[in-house]
């Protein structure tokens, strides 16, 4: 073959011994599983940076040259090299696709591999950039159409030779900064993402190449890479080695020399020392120089003075064999243990797989009764994940403790377990989440209008709107927010208005309402307009928190089957069949019942929240009608006081007249009266009817016809029925506001003057503008304002409410475990119905003879790893 070394020793350059040869030679068949996933086993992944001298490094390990370009990258997908020494000379080629690639690209990249076997290194290479649509280094400049800069794919190259080393290491592309139109940063994302991954991976030892061109260590992107890895991952420290090329133009030779010192600041982050290795130079390429001589060349270049400070094991690519096959035996006997474990598991998986696939060829009783324990599976799941118990049924496979086992993890994950599948299982506490972020959606967003706090007159520029951001959904008590359902909870924000913008436009809508009532009374239709109008973004929140609720039921169902049905054709058939259309007809079920309980909102269904008007609501807005008449009667009772001072030294002749005149009480405040008791708590606490206020005035009117404040409250009771809304409010008028009022008008018509008169009209107008309407010609759209405010929260809650219960409990919760998949359904099924979702076709055939041989592979190979364990444990001892 050309390019290898006939005179070269391949036992020296081998990295495994012969127990080893035949262990990973049994590692390696793992690759070629048909049907069960990929087993990660040991191997050596070269790292390093564009153009740092890996594949040089590379052809003194294999011992055969690499199409090296010391100006262009040559490395644009990951190069697998198995190698092994043999008497004949064979190459065998197979393309690993990345998991993005369709079934058909799959197929055709593993029919272009076997084309490729026997041939050149070269030539494998030129025809793999092609097979893979990527760009070769010699294309640089031109146009590339459709080819991309870097792919995924792995080229594996299974070689044998007798001068070739035993082997096996991946050569992964380059890192790079700058980009241009050869490599984009789209490409530059994926060779760091494709990189991380082969460093991340617990089974890799990590070969780090650095050029000794750099100046300073520190700036070496790809030992930043590691570093900032071994934050997350200590094991990174044992199975990587560094290693510097290039050492005949180094930029400088002291720095170099420090770095593999004892003492090099970049000790702490390896386990082992660096080495150093020469490259063969360009001119020695181009005169075609043997790897032999390329060693020889090495080993005098170490020789010299210089170097002498750099202890020898550090020292050429035969030391780094040593230290390479040292590593792979250590790291490999410590990571056996975890690959049997995997090897058990997927060989369990298996068993099932193939249990399944053989049953299915059975009688079509024998496939009713394979649907019916998925379905009696599925069932029992749903059924836990609903209740929230999460549950796992007893594993009752006989097997070693500790051994792994998938009935033995069980379908729920533990407490301490919150990983995203594991969360997306937790049916019951994902819906109780979503529920709560309904609740607070509905009180953050659900309201068209809001009105300004403090806002009774105007609306002026420095006013506040109502902050909606303090409260977000999710913050009601609730840990956590479903995956990807927040988007469903944001909606619109209230708009803010003030009261007497507020009141305007009711009042203009109102007048456009009009129906064939009194003049100055608003329509049936003003109060329930308003109120769909306030709760016209119901309908749009409620529906998205039913879509959330659904993706919250669909993953879950996702998981489910999946557990439940290993066989993935079958589980196919079955979603297509039977579970998707289930669902498809609970979701029109739950649909309608959303619908409808949105429809009992409408104008022409009130009789919705007829029933809820409740004692609470009114109180709540008596209470606040109570503390604006509180602070209106403090100020009242300083504007009285002021007045009487500044009528007292006015003139000395109302002076006189008041101290000659009778001895007079000053004028009772509602707290005085009726025995110190407020007249307005007095009237909450007996909440008398208005005819029984009148009743008792009637028998006092003629007692108190000399005295105008009596007089005056009795004539202003008798009205107060044209601005009241509820009888509770029109007691609390009659007892707080109508005083107040009297209060004031009778001292215009006392021994007074005239600035009490003045007084007194300022202090009425504005008791009556601050205790109701900003406009008083506004008093029937504030009546409207008022009473569908008394009730918005309380129906609010009750919409809330009935959503959780109604639709999502007794519409979709309650009847997963009933109407998706169960033992009733599979039995209801014709024979026909049976055969399409559980007979075997023709293809499942093939496929069925896969799942036999990948487990027959692994049987054999985890044999081989006992044997392997075994072995190492009688030379230990």
């Amino acid at each position: 073959m050309a390019g290898t070394q006939g005179n070269f020793d391949a036992s020296r350059a081998s990295l495994f011994d012969e127990m080893q040869v035949k262990l990973f030679d049994s590692m390696d068949r793992l690759s070629g599983l048909k049907i069960s996933r990929v087993i990660e086993t040991p191997q050596l992944v070269v790292v390093g940076a564009q153009n740092s001298g890996k594949s040089s490094v590379l052809e003194a390990l294999v011992r055969f040259h690499f199409p090296v370009d010391g100006a262009k990258p040559t490395t644009r997908f990951p190069i697998k090299l198995i190698l092994r020494t043999a008497n004949t000379e064979t190459t065998q080629v197979r393309i690993e696709p990345e998991s993005t690639r369709t079934y058909d690209q799959k197929k055709r990249l593993h029919s272009l591999a076997e084309g490729l076997s026997g041939r050149s290194f070269e030539s494998i290479m030129k025809e793999a950039n092609a097979s893979l649509g990527v760009f070769s280094s010699n294309t640089s400049g031109e146009s590339h159409g459709n080819r991309k800069g870097f792919c995924k794919d792995v080229l594996v190259l299974d070689r044998c030779g007798p001068s070739l080393p035993t082997l096996n290491l991946v050569d992964l592309p380059g890192l790079f900064e700058a980009v241009n139109t050869d490599q984009t940063f789209e490409d530059q994302d994926l060779v760091n993402n494709m990189v991380s991954e082969y460093i991340r991976s617990p089974m890799n030892i990590i070969l780090l190449v650095v050029s000794a061109e750099v100046n300073d260590y520190a700036n070496v992107p790809a030992l930043g890479m590691v570093q900032k890895m071994l934050k997350t991952d200590p094991t990174l420290r044992k199975r990587a080695v560094c290693i510097v090329t290039r050492p005949d133009r180094a930029g400088s030779l002291k720095v170099t020399q420090e770095v593999l010192g004892k003492e090099s600041k970049f000790s702490k982050d390896f386990a082992r020392p660096w080495h150093v290795v020469r490259n063969q130079d360009q001119e020695a390429r181009d005169s075609h120089q043997s790897l032999d001589e390329r060693d020889k060349d090495e080993a005098e270049f170490f020789n010299e003075p210089g170097w002498n400070v750099v202890p020898p094991n550090q020292k050429g690519i035969f030391t780094l064999r040593e230290t390479l096959k040292s590593m792979m035996w250590s790291h490999t006997h410590d990571q056996l243990p975890h690959v049997i474990s995997d090897i058990n598991a997927r060989i369990n998986e298996t068993e099932a797989l193939l249990d399944t696939k053989a049953r299915a060829r059975a009688t079509p009783e024998a496939r009713r009764a394979y649907l019916g324990d998925i379905a009696e599976t599925f069932s029992r799941l749903t059924l836990e994940a609903v209740k929230g118990t999460y549950e796992n049924d007893k594993c009752d496979k006989y097997h070693e403790t500790g051994e792994a086992c998938q009935d033995c993890k069980g379908f729920f994950a533990g407490f301490d377990d919150n990983s995203l599948e594991s969360q997306q299982k937790r049916l019951r506490a994902n819906v109780r989440a979503l529920n709560q972020a309904f609740a607070a959606a509905m009180r953050q967003y659900g309201k068209t209008k809001v009105e300004l706090e403090d806002e009774r007159t105007t609306t002026t520029p420095t006013s506040q709107p109502l902050d909606l951001k303090s409260q977000q959904p999710g913050d009601q008590g609730q840990h956590f927010q479903p995956d990807g359902t927040v988007a469903y909870y944001n909606h619109d924000k209230p708009e803010a208005q003030g009261r007497k913008e507020y009141e305007e436009w009711v009042r203009m809508n109102i007048d456009r309402w009009k129906a064939k009532g009194p003049g100055g009374e608003p329509s049936d239709g003003a109060y329930s307009g308003l109120f769909a109008y306030q709760a016209g973004k119901w309908g749009k929140i409620a529906s998205q928190h039913v879509k959330a609720v659904w993706q919250a039921v669909r993953e879950f169902i996702k998981l489910a089957l999946a557990d439940s049905c290993v066989d993935r054709d079958v589980l196919a058939s079955l979603r297509q069949s039977l579970v998707d259309p289930n669902l498809k007809k609970l979701q029109l079920e739950a649909d309608r019942t959303l619908r409808d309980l949105i429809s009992c909102h409408d104008r022409s269904n009130p009789g919705f929240y007829d029933s809820l008007i409740e004692a609470r609501a009114i109180r709540e807005h008596t209470k606040a009608l109570l503390q604006r008449i509180t602070a209106m009667r403090s100020e009242s009772e300083d504007n009285t006081e002021t007045t009487a001072i500044s009528a007292t030294s006015n003139t000395e002749e109302v002076k006189g007249e008041e101290d000659n005149a009778p001895a007079k009480t000053p004028a009772q405040t509602p707290a005085q009266q009726t025995n110190g008791e407020s007249q307005g708590d007095e009237a909450l606490k007996a909440q008398q009817p208005v005819n029984s206020s009148r009743s008792e005035e009637q028998k006092t009117k003629g007692r108190n016809q000399n005295d105008p404040e009596a007089f005056i409250t009795s004539a202003l009771g008798s009205i107060t029925d044209l601005i009241s809304i509820h009888p509770v409010v029109n007691n609390v008028f009659r007892a707080k506001v109508v005083p107040m009022v009297a209060q004031q008008i009778s001292m215009a018509f006392g021994h007074g003057a005239k600035e009490k008169a003045k007084l007194a009209e300022i202090n009425t107008q504005k008791i009556v503008r601050d205790l109701y309407p900003s406009d008083f010609g506004d008093i029937v759209a504030a009546r409207v304002i008022e009473q569908v405010e008394m009730h918005y929260e309380g129906i609010r809650d009750a919409f809330v409410g009935y959503v959780a219960s109604l639709v999502v409990e007794q519409r979709i919760m309650g009847q997963l475990s009933k109407k998706i998949l169960t033992m009733k359904l599979i039995r209801d099924q014709d024979e026909k119905m049976i055969d399409n979702i559980a007979g075997e076709k023709p293809e499942d055939a093939k496929k069925r003879k896969d799942v036999e041989r990948d487990l027959e592979t692994m049987r054999e190979v985890r044999q081989t790893m006992e044997e392997y364990i075994e072995e190492g444990y009688r030379m230990a001892s």
